[in-house]
C-alpha cells in the first residue's frame, strides 16, 4: 500500500480529503506471467494501480499487433474511458512477468466519488494526464521510425 499512497502523497498532495477512506478500499490482485488482463470487447470494471511486473498494453487484429505502452512503473494501468463511461474497450493488456495490482472496483469507487469531493480532481487529473500521453504517443508515432519507437 506504500507505493499507493506515495503516488497519492506526489500527484494529489493538496488533496487528502478521504484519502485514508479510498486507500483502505483497495484489494491486492495477483496474476501470474502472460494472463491477458484486459481483453476487446470487454468493459474494465476495476481501478488497478500496478504494484509490482511489467504489463503490455496493446492493439491487435487477426493480422497486426501493435504495442501501445509498457507499464514498469507503480501508476494505474486501467483503460479509463472504459471504466468510467461503462464501454467496451479496444486494447490487450497482458502482463509479462508477474504482476500485483491495488484494485478497487467500480461500484466502490462511485461510493467514493459520491462521499468525497476530492474524486472529482482525482477524475480530471487523470483524463488531463490521459491527454497528454496521447498527444505525444502520437507525435511520436508521426515522427520516428518504428525502430526509433522500441
Amino acid at each position: 500500500m506504500d507505493k499507493l499512497l506515495a503516488f497519492f502523497l506526489q500527484e494529489h498532495p493538496s488533496n487528502q480529503d478521504g484519502l485514508e477512506d479510498f486507500l483502505a478500499s483497495f484489494e491486492i490482485k495477483k496474476y501470474p506471467k502472460n494472463t491477458l488482463l484486459l481483453k476487446p470487447n470487454t468493459t474494465e470494471n476495476e481501478l488497478r494501480f500496478l504494484s509490482e511486473g511489467v504489463v503490455r498494453e496493446y492493439y491487435a487484429s487477426e493480422s497486426i499487433e501493435k504495442n501501445i505502452n509498457f507499464y514498469t512503473d507503480s501508476m494505474f494501468i486501467t483503460d479509463f474511458p472504459s471504466f468510467f463511461y461503462n464501454t467496451p474497450t479496444q486494447k490487450y493488456q497482458e502482463a509479462l512477468t508477474h504482476v500485483e495490482f491495488y484494485v478497487l472496483g467500480r461500484a466502490k469507487f462511485a461510493t467514493f466519488l459520491g462521499k468525497y469531493p476530492c474524486g472529482k480532481h482525482f477524475i480530471d487529473n487523470i483524463f488531463q494526464k490521459l491527454l497528454e500521453r496521447k498527444e505525444a504517443s502520437i507525435f511520436q508515432a508521426c515522427l520516428k521510425s518504428p525502430e526509433e519507437l522500441y
